[in-house]
């Protein structure tokens, strides 16, 4: 009666060190591995105690020593149920630590998921903010063409079949193809890529009359 008291309030205090002592994934595996190692230690003293036992009832053995070896039996199986129950405990820990671990990650990746959203919803702002910038000096740069085919024709700017007239949305494209915001076929030399202001500065000399 005693002995079993004893092996109950030790399988407890089991139960209580695993769930205290490994409070993490790393340390509730470690656990289960080794509640693991001592159950198959366990299982073997059986087959072990077992084997003996039959040899000595094979040998005609006498009852006193047969005796002692059912008492190592009974004992080693008593061992082994601790040791069943302990593994049982460890591994409902480490389910638990599994699931409080995936649990962090998936909260960990959702905290970031929410900030990328942020991140996207004020880019995409600013990039209306931006196209709507783009598309201001556009209209400024087309609003000029009248003003430029009056000094053509009163030959004070010369005359260039070269001139964007009515074509800044070409030059817009090309500023943002220069930075690589938008993909142009462009057959010149990459590093000699244009951008908007180069574009006007050519028209601006092309039309200058010297």
């Amino acid at each position: 009666m005693l002995k079993d008291i004893l092996s109950k309030a030790v399988d407890a205090a089991q139960v209580v060190t695993d769930a205290v002592i490994a409070p993490t994934l790393a340390s509730a595996q470690e656990a289960s591995d080794a509640r693991s190692r001592a159950l198959i230690a366990a299982q073997t003293e059986i087959r072990e105690a077992e084997i003996k036992l039959n040899a000595l009832h094979d040998a005609g053995a006498d009852t006193k020593v047969i005796a002692a070896a059912e008492a190592m039996l009974a004992s080693a199986n008593i061992a082994a149920d601790r040791a069943n129950r302990a593994y049982q405990a460890a591994q409902k820990r480490l389910a638990s630590a599994l699931a409080s671990e995936t649990s962090k990650e998936r909260a960990a990746i959702q905290a970031k998921l929410d900030v990328a959203l942020v991140i996207r919803l004020e880019a995409a702002e600013a990039l209306d903010r931006a196209a709507s910038a783009i598309k201001h000096e556009i209209d400024r740069i087309n609003g000029q063409d009248k003003m430029v085919s009056a000094a053509i024709s009163a030959g004070v700017a010369a005359r260039e079949n070269g001139v964007t007239f009515g074509n800044a949305r070409t030059i817009a494209e090309m500023a943002l193809s220069k930075v690589g915001a938008i993909k142009l076929v462009y057959l010149g030399d990459l590093t000699q890529h244009p951008s908007a202001a180069d574009l006007i500065k050519r028209d601006n000399t092309a039309l200058t009359i010297s």
